[in-house]
């Protein structure tokens, strides 16, 4: 059971948290004086607090004295996506698109195709989200929102397991960074570096995870990084070396507890990994449970660990990940409950990319061999090696061959 690679939660931000929404260059107060006017600009003062549910009334309220004014439709919808009420948001977007050549209606259309994408983007559609943030890229207008448009793009290659589209996507950010701040920039290094990784192209990622630890010293998902992929060029030594940088930093909040835990545990010091991460679940930090379950896992104590994970994932499943099937299925496999193991295995394969993809498909021939299945174990061990030159599969392969007769 092969296991050992970091592909977790925080390998990849979902939101470009800098860029979300946008909302200053896409609201334009109204300042005209008229009750239409001073309603939507209260809608946006509530939008930017966060106060969702009161934008929406004051949005609504603001259509029904002007329906025919773009803007407001615009930004009803985003405030929508913000309440998850994705289909409605399309539909405001999609009633203001014109066929226009004129710079105003492009303006309002390339708002419309983002707001489009970003109610994709949200639902988990990826291929549609990068469809309409292309469209709204090739829209001539409001050029300040395609660094935006294109991190997004950039998020959608990743999921979409297009990793080397989507390191081309963060290079075109990182080739022009006049006026970005320096967490920008550091964002955009992090996303090609975890790209590069999952290309197997761990020199070049290593590189970038070394400029944005530069760039932001508390990056802990860049520490992570660095020490997988110096652990995949086999340099050890430095691999250690940079959970020891990482342990220096100063713990001065829960999170940061959470993560001298974790590296911790990667430095094999699970007692003391596993204090911490109990006194982050006291605190209410409760993602800790997920390395709880590693440590149970690598002590042995299979069936402590499944149930921690299934805690984890009952209170988290969205970080239903590659990561996470894998790793619960390998406890699956340790107590031979190996149909169990198939069916997370087969559920992570489908969105695994790089170490983590390649680490799954061996696991499924082994899992399925274990279940006397020496058919699938063998077509399964087939599609392995025709990607990956692995002298233990062909091991496997070989004695898979002599179980199964046509």
């Amino acid at each position: 059971m092969k296991t050992d690679i970091y592909n977790g939660p925080d390998t990849l931000v979902k939101r470009i948290t800098v860029f979300l929404l946008l909302i200053l260059a896409i609201f334009v107060l109204t300042g005209c004086g008229s009750e239409a006017g001073k309603i939507y600009d209260r809608a946006v003062e509530y939008f930017e607090a966060g106060q969702y549910d009161e934008a929406n009334i004051e949005f609504m309220r603001a259509i029904e004295l002007d329906p025919e004014e773009e803007e407001y439709h615009i930004g009803y919808g985003m405030s929508l996506i913000c309440v998850a009420d994705y289909e409605k948001a399309r539909e405001e977007f999609l009633g203001v698109i014109k066929d226009s050549d004129k710079k105003a209606a492009k303006k309002i259309n390339k708002q419309a195709y983002r707001g489009i994408a970003l109610s994709y983007y949200e639902s988990g559609v990826y291929d549609q989200a990068k469809a309409y943030f292309n469209l709204a890229l090739n829209t001539d207008v409001l050029s300040e929102l395609d660094n935006d448009l294109i991190a997004y793009q950039a998020n959608c290659e990743m999921f979409l397991n297009n990793y080397d589209g989507a390191a081309k996507e963060y290079t075109k950010l990182l080739d022009n960074t006049k006026g970005m701040s320096k967490e920008e920039i550091a964002s955009y290094y992090l996303g090609r570096a975890n790209a590069y990784a999952l290309l197997e192209k761990y020199d070049a990622a290593i590189e970038d995870y070394k400029e944005v630890i530069d760039k932001d010293k508390k990056c802990y998902s860049a520490y992570l990084g660095e020490y997988f992929a110096l652990l995949n060029t086999g340099n050890t030594e430095a691999a250690g070396q940079v959970l020891d940088e990482a342990l220096e930093i100063k713990v001065k909040t829960t999170e940061d507890k959470y993560y001298n835990a974790v590296f911790m545990f990667y430095k094999g010091e699970y007692d003391t990994a596993s204090k911490l991460l109990d006194e982050c679940v006291d605190e209410g930090y409760t993602k800790a449970r997920f390395y709880i379950g590693r440590i149970y896992q690598e002590k042995g104590d299979y069936q402590a660990a499944i149930d921690m994970y299934q805690a984890y994932i009952g209170e988290y499943p969205t970080e239903r990940n590659a990561d996470f099937c894998n790793q619960l299925a390998g406890c699956y496999m340790a107590i031979d409950e190996y149909d169990k193991a198939i069916e997370l295995l087969e559920e992570g394969c489908v969105s695994a990319g790089g170490t983590m993809k390649k680490q799954i498909m061996f696991n499924r021939v082994i899992a399925y061999e274990k279940t006397g299945k020496y058919k699938k174990a063998k077509t399964l061990a087939e599609e392995y090696l025709e990607t990956y030159d692995d002298s233990e599969m062909i091991k496997e392969y070989e004695f898979i061959k002599t179980r199964y007769r046509k």
